[in-house]
């Protein structure tokens, strides 16, 4: 058969009719923009889908409020970055903030991260929504990785792990929005993490 003849019994593709994963991310991306221009109150899901160039029902079969497209669409904004598995727990967390603090070197990572805060914190429901469909997996690595630790002896098993991490996620936002970048020194973060784990730790 010839090459002619397979390129005529390809069906082919609606001209300017974008993929199913194209319209989605064009509506998370105008979720987010809205969100950064109009905020949260005075954005709808007819200015999202104008601005993505889609009709409602293209959102309506994907989210059934502005709430769920909302969370969904700050999901995209990077909090965190993975935790390494060294195997040593302090080595770990170092790596992990130094990475956070890399990642706010980028003006749309802070952007993006100023964003979240903003939206979330005067809407609790919306806060609840977006911790416990994503921030909450967060919670749960760190958690992962002290547990580590525990069984290789070098945190104490009576620790709640749970008040660790929000310990060290109290030490990285106060560090890094309260104090201005010429103060964020990674040896005060290692101190910091230092001093945790010696309370904590076994002293192995």
């Amino acid at each position: 058969m010839s090459e002619q003849s397979i390129q005529q019994q390809r069906p082919e593709r609606s001209p300017g009719r974008p993929r199913s994963s194209e319209v989605h991310e064009a509506i998370l991306r105008s979720a987010i923009e809205l969100l950064s221009t109009s905020g949260y109150e005075h954005m709808s899901i007819e200015a999202v889908a104008a601005h993505a160039g889609v009709g409602k029902t293209a959102i309506y079969r994907r989210w059934s409020t502005k709430e769920e497209l909302i969370v969904d669409a700050l999901s995209t904004v990077k909090m965190h970055p993975e935790v390494p598995e060294a195997g040593d727990v302090q080595q770990d967390l170092i790596v992990w903030i130094e990475a956070f603090i890399k990642s706010l070197d980028n003006p749309i990572e802070r952007q993006g991260l100023a964003l979240l805060i903003g939206t979330l914190l005067p809407h609790p429901q919306l806060a609840e929504r977006y911790w416990s469909k994503y921030a909450v997996l967060v919670s749960q690595s760190l958690v992962a990785v002290l547990q580590h630790g525990q069984k290789r002896g070098e945190i104490r098993p009576d620790i709640d792990l749970d008040t660790v991490v929000d310990i060290i996620s109290g030490t990285v936002f106060y560090q890094v929005f309260m104090k201005p970048p010429a103060e964020r020194k990674i040896d005060r973060f290692k101190q910091a993490m230092e001093m945790l784990l010696r309370g904590i730790g076994t002293g192995r």
